[in-house]
């Protein structure tokens, strides 16, 4: 079978997808012009914004890698990259890229947004705090609201934290439909800030109002299937096949548990110990099980990928885990805390 032309104006009709919002065309685009043409820059790049937007990093990562090599010096290709390492959790990286696009566009907004919250993901909120004041204040963005709140409150300024949290919201047009998700994302912000000053009774009623704005019904039976697919999967002979693991020179503790019942004072209490350090929240498990699908080459997706785990899966995902860990420039103990 012939390959499809490419289209002399491919690369604007792909760029016009991409920001109308128009993913599965946009993506249809990219593979036909792709199979003509695999190493074609403005499809891996559109084929990249696609699979980051579809939470499929690793695969993300490729293309953009891929649209990289034929536009080395692309400064849309290099914000693409550092919001997927941002995405995967690999945050210096993702703050590397941004240095290397601030270098040369030393105003460009996005960069600062992106090592913004970067910074604020491996705690290091006071230096987030000094990239977003470099933002023009002629920028509104509430996504900016909502980040300039986790750091500071973050910092334990919880009234300058409200006070952009209600910046952001009094922002021109954000009772619009478009923007119900960032309004959601501040008003749980808010909710939370509310919870820490003891006002409940505002607390629940902004967490109300941000679950109506974007509300998701329950699926009992949904549910009740996911968990039987977990257990499925997880059974006594998958579980045999990886028994040849290795392992790692750390030891790892996970504390899981529903907010308020305790977690994070566990966290403290095991990072008082001369001998672990607590990491806070680190994303990258989820990230491994988001993208378990793609890394193991699987038909199914989570939790039935899984049922194909091998010993060098796990090998890999342990390293991967723990350079990303050390990438935090947290001090290297014999145990690490993840919550």
């Amino acid at each position: 079978m012939m390959a499809t032309p490419i289209p002399a104006d491919a690369d604007n009709q792909l760029r016009t997808l991409i920001r109308t919002g128009d993913l599965p065309k946009a993506l249809q685009m990219a593979q036909q012009v792709l199979q003509s043409d695999p190493n074609h820059a403005q499809a891996c790049l559109t084929f990249a914004q696609v699979r980051l937007a579809q939470g499929l990093y690793p695969v993300a990562e490729k293309a953009a890698q891929r649209a990289m090599t034929s536009r080395p010096d692309s400064e849309e290709i290099e914000l693409v990259l550092a919001k997927i390492y941002s995405s995967l959790g690999q945050s210096q990286k993702s703050i590397d890229w941004c240095n290397r696009i601030l270098a040369k566009s030393p105003d460009s907004t996005a960069a600062k947004q992106i090592k913004a919250h970067s910074l604020e993901r491996i705690g290091n909120s006071k230096d987030a705090l000094d990239v977003l004041g470099t933002i023009d204040k002629n920028v509104h963005n509430p996504n900016l609201n909502w980040l300039t709140a986790r750091c500071l409150l973050q910092n334990g300024d919880r009234q300058a934290a409200l006070k952009a949290i209600d910046d952001g919201l009094a922002l021109p047009n954000m009772d619009n439909p478009g923007n119900a998700l960032i309004r959601s994302r501040l008003l749980l912000q808010r909710a939370k800030i509310f919870d820490g000053m003891s006002r409940y009774d505002a607390a629940f009623r902004d967490a109300k109002a941000a679950k109506s704005l974007v509300d998701v019904a329950f699926d009992q039976e949904q549910y009740v299937r996911e968990v039987d697919q977990i257990i499925e999967t997880f059974s006594a002979e998958c579980l045999q096949r990886v028994e040849g693991h290795t392992g790692s020179e750390y030891s790892h503790v996970f504390i899981a548990g529903m907010p308020r019942s305790g977690t994070t004072l566990v966290e403290q209490i095991l990072d008082a110990h001369p001998d672990a350090t607590g990491i806070g929240e680190a994303k990258d498990i989820d990230v491994f099980a988001r993208a378990l699908q793609t890394i193991l080459g699987s038909w199914s997706p989570w939790p039935k990928c899984a049922s194909g785990i091998g010993v060098d899966d796990i090998q890999k995902m342990v390293t991967s885990y723990e350079d990303s860990i050390r990438e935090y420039g947290y001090p290297v103990p014999s145990t690490f805390v993840n919550k």
